[in-house]
């Protein structure tokens, strides 16, 4: 999962959370899919991640938290918008993930 989220693969993210794959699974540095996808800017797969039930408040080992990792790209984190299908951007422009 998390390298399918690295490489921005969203059908395989989609596959890999339908076939049960634990969203919150870390690799040795603490670091989850949904950190990973925040990191490089994969909002398609940030939603999905997210809708999927992933942890929003979750630090790595070196303790920044996945709030921090997104780097002013701010998420909604709120389910219910997230299954709507909406993700504020940055500028505070709100759109629907590439899902």
């Amino acid at each position: 999962l998390i390298s399918a989220a690295v490489f921005d693969h969203l059908n395989v993210v989609t596959k890999l959370i339908d076939a049960g794959a634990t969203v919150d699974q870390s690799d040795e540095n603490g670091w989850t899919a949904l950190m990973f996808a925040a990191e490089c800017d994969h909002l398609d797969i940030v939603a999905k991640l997210i809708k999927a039930g992933a942890t929003v408040d979750q630090s790595n080992k070196s303790q920044l938290a996945q709030a921090s990792i997104f780097k002013g790209v701010a998420v909604a984190t709120d389910l219910a918008s997230v299954s709507e299908g909406t993700v504020i951007m940055e500028e505070g422009v709100q759109g629907p993930p590439a899902m």
